[in-house]
């Protein structure tokens, strides 16, 4: 019974590897994918790209706004983990999405496209982009 003491150091040891093992662990599960970057944070800098392109304000602002373009370039940016899907609607309306994976957590940005000062009409429309993981 004289080893008595050394046996209880080595037991407190192995818990204190333990507990700082399990709190590293627990730090580095709260750290967020894409190199740090929020899906909110990628997607609003999406937004911005589109928002700044004249060929695609432009688009979105004609009678038959062309919803491919803006969801290859969305598509583009996010890379193949994301399932993306646009609406272009007016301002007043709502822009839902019918159909979506009722098993994903689905993010929705919006951002309003208007037209340039110079221009003679007004009719700002409302681009609506939905993005969930791919399954």
């Amino acid at each position: 019974m004289v080893n008595k003491r050394g046996f209880m150091r080595i037991v407190e040891a192995s818990i204190a590897v333990l507990i700082i093992f399990s709190a590293l662990l627990l730090l580095s599960s709260n750290r967020t994918a894409g190199g740090g970057e929020s899906l909110a944070d990628r997607v609003e800098s999406v937004m911005n790209e589109l928002a700044q392109d004249e060929s695609i304000r432009d688009s979105v602002l004609s009678p038959s706004p062309n919803i491919n373009t803006i969801k290859q370039k969305v598509e583009e940016r996010l890379g193949n983990a994301f399932e993306v899907e646009v609406r272009i609607c007016n301002l007043e309306e709502n822009c839902p999405l019918e159909s979506f994976p009722l098993d994903a957590e689905v993010f929705v940005d919006e951002r309003v496209f208007s037209v340039n000062v110079d221009s003679s009409s007004f009719t700002p429309k409302k681009v609506r982009v939905f993005v969930w993981r791919n399954t």
